[in-house]
């Protein structure tokens, strides 16, 4: 069946990634003036109802797609300028969408909505919540205060926004740390293969990236504490960069609550979920801890037992255990278990045969279709995009990763819009006489991420 429907006309929009700055300027004025243009329409209801006023407010986020993709380059994008445009676009448009979320006019055409008992009772369970959670998304934006603490909670919400985006930024940039081959000693040779080379004062040295996976490798797997003293040292002065946003977001988001009438940001958020109290989780917590105490501690004097006999045969003075020993002596002490398939059975492990029978394993597991896009327009050649059909249906999804680009839903034409996602994972280049291979670790987190996606593509 899935092969008879390749050959039909679907009404797909395709995805494409190629965008300049001017474009991504364009679609953030475009959004902008769109977005503006249904709170105004909405607003001038006489008699707001489901179609005229929930409907649109909750379509809107669905026509732009473009706009989406091109704020979601910001995170991966490697031209500088594309990843600024793409930061400046989505600050410019969230911001558009908080200003909308406080708009007294169009709160009360949901409010309407929202209080019109005989309406309410005709719609299904889907559509109530949904009216639900719009009102709810507006009050919570101040429209029951006044105007006075309205302004204060518009800008709080606003660099709420900034800081966010400024700490997502600060935690993907990378930074390098030189290391020779035998400071390095322990690391696998797989693993330094993918290491960039560079020469310092007639020296061979290794780039080693702070980015989370190489990072990982090089702190279980390093033998020298001095390696592993640096290498955390780099990677903590990238984090230094967001103690500041988070000290201010954290300050931020309590003025936010406080001005809404609630007690604490947890509050606020508990609204409409399962969880109905603070204090609910702080008793979970506090469960958990005092469960894992006693093992946290035995886990502590294992470890701390183990470092001090490598510094006795190694003739050296202990002077404690710290953050950048746990990761290997923990390794040490307990995935050595796991040596074989890490030195020796990840050979049958090269990341494209994995890809390729993943894609096996959801296409039977989930009845779907998976093929290579053609000629996809993409921001790096190492990206790969896949068609997912449903095997029994005449339906056609597009995939990419764990970051959602586009939700499935219905066109107001009745036509199908399928969603789109982003699987994103780093993973080092394959040299000219070696694959990259995976660890069991990286086939875990593969899996998981494979899992994430199928599940955002299927929800619909």
């Amino acid at each position: 069946m899935a092969a008879q429907s390749l050959s039909e006309p679907m009404d797909l929009r395709a995805i494409d990634f190629n965008f300049t700055v001017e474009q991504i300027n364009r679609l953030a004025e475009e959004a902008t003036n769109e977005y503006n243009a249904i709170l105004d329409k909405v607003a001038k209801q006489p008699r707001p109802t489901f179609e005229n006023t929930i409907v649109p407010l909750a379509r809107w986020y669905n026509e732009i797609t473009e706009l989406v993709t091109a704020s979601g380059l910001r995170y991966f994008h490697p031209d500088k300028q594309i990843c600024d445009a793409s930061a400046e676009a989505d600050n410019k448009f969230m911001g558009c969408v908080i200003e909308g979320y406080m708009r007294l006019d169009v709160y009360k055409a949901v409010r309407y909505v929202y209080d019109d008992q005989e309406e309410m009772i005709m719609l299904s369970a889907e559509d109530k919540r949904l009216v639900e959670t719009i009102e709810r998304q507006f009050r919570k934006n101040g429209l029951q205060i006044s105007s006075k603490k309205r302004a204060l909670l518009s800008k709080a919400k606003k660099r709420l926004v900034q800081l966010e985006d400024e700490y997502a930024l600060n935690s993907a940039a990378c930074s390098y740390v030189l290391f020779t081959r035998e400071e390095l000693d322990g690391v696998s040779e797989n693993d330094i293969a993918g290491m960039a080379v560079v020469y310092e004062d007639g020296v061979e040295k290794h780039a080693v990236s702070t980015n989370v996976f190489v990072y990982n490798r090089v702190m279980r797997y390093a033998k020298r504490e001095e390696t592993r003293k640096r290498l955390y040292v780099a990677c903590g002065k990238e984090s230094l960069k967001n103690i500041a946003y988070i000290q201010e977001a954290v300050e931020l988001r309590l003025e936010i609550a406080k001005l809404l009438g609630y007690e604490s940001h947890a509050e606020s958020v508990f609204e409409g979920r399962m969880v109905k109290s603070a204090d609910e989780i702080i008793d979970m917590y506090e469960e958990l801890r005092r469960r894992l105490s006693k093992h946290i501690d035995a886990e502590m004097d294992r470890l701390t037992a183990v470092k001090k006999a490598d510094m006795l045969a190694e003739g050296r003075e202990y002077t404690g255990f710290f953050e950048w020993d746990y990761y290997y002596y923990s390794y040490v002490t307990s995935e050595k278990k796991r040596d074989m398939f890490e030195i020796e059975g990840n050979q049958y492990f090269p990341i494209i045969e994995i890809g390729c029978k993943l894609i096996d394993i959801f296409e039977g597991m989930l009845g779907l279709y998976i093929i290579p896009a053609q000629e996809p327009n993409v921001w790096h050649p190492d990206v790969e995009m896949f068609e997912v059909w449903e095997a029994d249906e005449k339906s056609k999804r597009e995939t990419f990763t764990t970051f959602s680009l586009r939700r499935g839903c219905q066109r107001p034409d009745g036509s199908r819009e399928f969603p789109a996602v982003i699987v994103n994972a780093v993973f080092p280049k394959p040299t000219e006489d070696k694959p990259t291979r995976l660890s069991f670790d990286n086939l875990e987190m593969l899996m998981v991420l494979f899992g994430q996606a199928f599940a955002t593509l299927c929800e619909s």
